[in-house]
Protein backbone atom coordinates (compact mmCIF):
# COMPACT_ATOMS: atom_id res chain seq x y z
CA UNK A 1 0.00 0.00 0.00
CA UNK A 2 1.35 3.65 -0.95
CA UNK A 3 0.81 6.35 1.33
CA UNK A 4 -0.34 9.70 -0.19
CA UNK A 5 -0.95 13.20 1.58
CA UNK A 6 -4.29 13.27 1.21
CA UNK A 7 -4.36 17.62 0.99
CA UNK A 8 -2.49 17.07 -2.20
CA UNK A 9 -5.10 15.17 -3.89
CA UNK A 10 -7.18 16.92 -6.65
CA UNK A 11 -10.34 15.17 -8.44
CA UNK A 12 -10.50 17.24 -11.65
CA UNK A 13 -11.71 16.92 -14.92
CA UNK A 14 -8.68 14.59 -17.43
CA UNK A 15 -7.08 15.82 -20.49
CA UNK A 16 -6.29 14.38 -23.69
CA UNK A 17 -3.28 13.86 -22.83
CA UNK A 18 -3.76 12.14 -19.06
CA UNK A 19 -5.68 9.27 -21.65
CA UNK A 20 -2.70 7.13 -21.48
CA UNK A 21 -1.63 6.94 -17.78
CA UNK A 22 -5.17 6.39 -17.36
CA UNK A 23 -5.23 3.34 -19.38
CA UNK A 24 -2.20 1.73 -17.83
CA UNK A 25 -3.61 2.23 -14.15
CA UNK A 26 -6.71 0.89 -15.26
CA UNK A 27 -4.81 -2.07 -16.91
CA UNK A 28 -2.55 -2.86 -14.13
CA UNK A 29 -5.26 -2.25 -11.36
CA UNK A 30 -7.31 -5.42 -13.45
CA UNK A 31 -4.62 -7.30 -13.45
CA UNK A 32 -3.94 -7.23 -9.71
CA UNK A 33 -6.99 -7.11 -8.80
CA UNK A 34 -9.77 -7.63 -10.36
CA UNK A 35 -7.76 -11.00 -11.51
CA UNK A 36 -8.96 -12.35 -8.13
CA UNK A 37 -12.60 -12.94 -9.31
CA UNK A 38 -12.28 -13.15 -12.91
CA UNK A 39 -10.62 -15.32 -15.44
CA UNK A 40 -7.74 -14.34 -17.40
CA UNK A 41 -9.95 -14.11 -20.38
CA UNK A 42 -12.03 -11.69 -18.88
CA UNK A 43 -9.45 -9.61 -17.79
CA UNK A 44 -7.50 -9.05 -21.18
CA UNK A 45 -11.19 -8.52 -22.32
CA UNK A 46 -11.64 -6.11 -20.02
CA UNK A 47 -8.04 -4.39 -20.42
CA UNK A 48 -8.46 -3.98 -24.54
CA UNK A 49 -11.88 -1.80 -23.68
CA UNK A 50 -9.54 0.51 -21.62
CA UNK A 51 -7.31 1.06 -24.21
CA UNK A 52 -5.75 4.58 -24.40
CA UNK A 53 -7.89 5.08 -27.35
CA UNK A 54 -11.21 4.15 -25.18
CA UNK A 55 -10.17 6.06 -22.92
CA UNK A 56 -9.64 9.35 -24.92
CA UNK A 57 -12.78 8.59 -26.50
CA UNK A 58 -14.44 8.75 -23.13
CA UNK A 59 -12.40 11.40 -21.91
CA UNK A 60 -13.60 13.62 -24.93
CA UNK A 61 -16.93 12.47 -25.33
CA UNK A 62 -19.27 15.66 -24.57
CA UNK A 63 -22.26 13.39 -23.22
CA UNK A 64 -20.20 11.97 -20.48
CA UNK A 65 -18.37 13.49 -17.06
CA UNK A 66 -14.98 12.19 -16.75
CA UNK A 67 -13.57 13.06 -13.33
CA UNK A 68 -9.59 11.51 -12.64
CA UNK A 69 -8.02 11.59 -8.75
CA UNK A 70 -4.89 12.81 -9.05
CA UNK A 71 -2.30 13.58 -6.17
CA UNK A 72 0.62 15.68 -8.09
CA UNK A 73 1.29 14.50 -11.28
CA UNK A 74 0.51 11.06 -10.42
CA UNK A 75 -3.17 9.01 -11.30
CA UNK A 76 -4.55 7.41 -8.19
CA UNK A 77 -8.10 7.08 -9.88
CA UNK A 78 -10.52 7.12 -12.80
CA UNK A 79 -14.28 7.69 -12.91
CA UNK A 80 -16.88 8.52 -15.43
CA UNK A 81 -20.66 8.84 -15.92
CA UNK A 82 -23.48 9.32 -18.53
CA UNK A 83 -26.44 10.11 -17.44
CA UNK A 84 -27.43 8.53 -14.71
CA UNK A 85 -25.06 6.01 -15.01
CA UNK A 86 -21.45 5.39 -13.50
CA UNK A 87 -19.60 3.68 -16.26
CA UNK A 88 -16.11 3.39 -15.43
CA UNK A 89 -14.45 3.73 -11.72
CA UNK A 90 -11.21 2.59 -11.25
CA UNK A 91 -8.45 3.36 -8.47
CA UNK A 92 -5.44 2.24 -8.98
CA UNK A 93 -3.65 -0.84 -7.52
CA UNK A 94 -1.63 -0.03 -3.74
CA UNK A 95 -4.22 2.62 -3.25
CA UNK A 96 -7.16 1.23 -2.03
CA UNK A 97 -8.61 1.23 1.68
CA UNK A 98 -7.52 4.80 1.96
CA UNK A 99 -10.62 6.63 1.00
CA UNK A 100 -9.81 8.10 -2.66
CA UNK A 101 -12.52 5.86 -3.75
CA UNK A 102 -15.04 6.80 -1.39
CA UNK A 103 -14.18 10.83 -2.34
CA UNK A 104 -14.67 9.60 -5.84
CA UNK A 105 -17.50 7.96 -5.56
CA UNK A 106 -19.08 10.88 -3.28
CA UNK A 107 -18.13 13.74 -5.96
CA UNK A 108 -19.66 11.85 -8.80
CA UNK A 109 -22.81 11.37 -7.00
CA UNK A 110 -22.80 15.16 -5.95
CA UNK A 111 -22.09 15.79 -9.73
CA UNK A 112 -25.11 13.38 -11.07
CA UNK A 113 -27.53 14.88 -7.91
CA UNK A 114 -26.74 18.74 -9.23
CA UNK A 115 -27.41 17.30 -13.01
CA UNK A 116 -30.79 16.45 -11.62
CA UNK A 117 -30.40 12.80 -11.22
CA UNK A 118 -32.61 11.00 -8.57
CA UNK A 119 -31.50 7.44 -9.04
CA UNK A 120 -28.22 6.62 -10.20
CA UNK A 121 -26.79 3.11 -11.32
CA UNK A 122 -23.55 0.96 -11.97
CA UNK A 123 -22.38 -2.15 -13.16
CA UNK A 124 -20.23 -3.25 -10.24
CA UNK A 125 -17.89 -5.62 -10.24
CA UNK A 126 -17.43 -9.00 -8.56
CA UNK A 127 -14.57 -7.54 -6.98
CA UNK A 128 -16.16 -3.77 -6.22
CA UNK A 129 -19.41 -5.60 -4.84
CA UNK A 130 -18.79 -5.03 -1.02
CA UNK A 131 -17.68 -1.00 -1.80
CA UNK A 132 -20.74 -0.57 -3.11
CA UNK A 133 -22.88 -2.09 -0.85
CA UNK A 134 -20.97 -0.01 2.35
CA UNK A 135 -21.77 3.36 0.13
CA UNK A 136 -25.36 2.64 -0.13
CA UNK A 137 -25.97 0.88 -3.17
CA UNK A 138 -29.01 -1.97 -3.58
CA UNK A 139 -28.22 -5.25 -5.23
CA UNK A 140 -31.32 -4.91 -8.22
CA UNK A 141 -29.76 -8.20 -10.39
CA UNK A 142 -26.46 -10.17 -11.57
CA UNK A 143 -25.68 -9.46 -14.89
CA UNK A 144 -23.21 -9.63 -17.43
CA UNK A 145 -21.05 -7.15 -19.01
CA UNK A 146 -19.61 -7.41 -22.73
CA UNK A 147 -16.18 -6.37 -23.67
CA UNK A 148 -14.72 -7.53 -27.11
CA UNK A 149 -17.32 -10.52 -27.33
CA UNK A 150 -16.52 -11.41 -23.78
CA UNK A 151 -19.15 -11.38 -21.16
CA UNK A 152 -17.80 -10.06 -17.49
CA UNK A 153 -19.99 -11.27 -14.32
CA UNK A 154 -21.21 -7.99 -12.55
CA UNK A 155 -23.92 -6.66 -10.24
CA UNK A 156 -26.45 -3.85 -11.64
CA UNK A 157 -26.73 -1.86 -8.57
CA UNK A 158 -28.50 1.69 -7.39
CA UNK A 159 -28.85 4.09 -4.99
CA UNK A 160 -30.91 6.82 -4.96
CA UNK A 161 -29.64 10.22 -4.35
Amino acid sequence: MHKVNHNSILIIKPKPKDAAVISRMIRQTLRKVNSRDNTPKEIRAWSEANSKKEILKKILDESRDSVVVKDRSKVLGFGSMKGDEITSFYIADGFHGQGFGSRLLFFMERLSKQKGVKRIRLNSSLTAYKFYRKKGYRRIRRVSYVFNRTKIPCVLMSKKL
